[in-house]
């Protein structure tokens, strides 16, 4: 997949499920993506911001920029999706936010979604 800019660092606060404090969490997102289901790297207004989720693997300056300015957001493994992705994870307790739950109808990064916390 090829991802073009610009590229958002989307953020919300959402309640931790562990800890239950307030934690700022991030999301990345773009409007320009080329890969085997669409082509939108021409952009233009009707192209809304994708989310990405479950992001595997980063560009290495990219990964740099997150590990010094947005240290909460880093590699995990989740036993419950079964694999390594990257993933806020609550600076108070160590627990992963979870992809999945930030990303549904009503969480924290969800476009349309008013958020929890």
């Amino acid at each position: 997949m090829r991802i073009g800019s610009p590229l958002y660092l989307v953020e919300s606060r959402e309640p931790c499920w562990k800890c239950h404090k307030p934690q700022r969490v991030i999301a990345l997102a773009t409007a320009r993506v080329d890969d085997d289901d669409m082509n939108t790297m021409d952009g233009g207004p009707e192209n809304e911001p994708l989310l990405f989720k479950n992001v595997e693997s980063l560009d290495p300056v990219l990964e740099q920029w997150l590990a010094t300015h947005e240290p909460h957001y880093r590699r995990h493994f989740s036993r419950q999706a079964g694999m390594e992705y990257f993933a806020n994870m609550c600076p108070g307790c160590g627990a992963n936010f979870g992809d999945h739950f930030l990303h549904e109808a009503g969480g924290g990064v969800f476009p349309d979604g008013a958020g929890r916390g």
